[in-house]
């Protein structure tokens, strides 16, 4: 599972040999932010953990949240 954000990453950025030329230079940078903000977007559904004491043991963590 660790090698596969370096296989992407090198698409990625070798992509520039499949692209027209005039989109090779900003393709990169394109894909890179549409990624963030979607991961971004993704995160705004997780649940808030404020105010609560996150569970130290597996125990704890099969009652948590309260």
């Amino acid at each position: 599972m660790g090698r596969r954000p370096a296989v992407v990453t090198m698409v990625i950025v070798l992509q520039g040999d499949f692209v027209p030329p005039q989109y090779a230079e900003t393709m990169p940078s394109l894909i890179y932010g549409v990624l963030m903000l979607a991961g971004g977007l993704l995160s705004v559904g997780l649940p808030d953990t404020t105010g609560y004491d996150l569970p130290e043991t597996v125990a704890e963590a099969e009652l948590f949240p309260p």
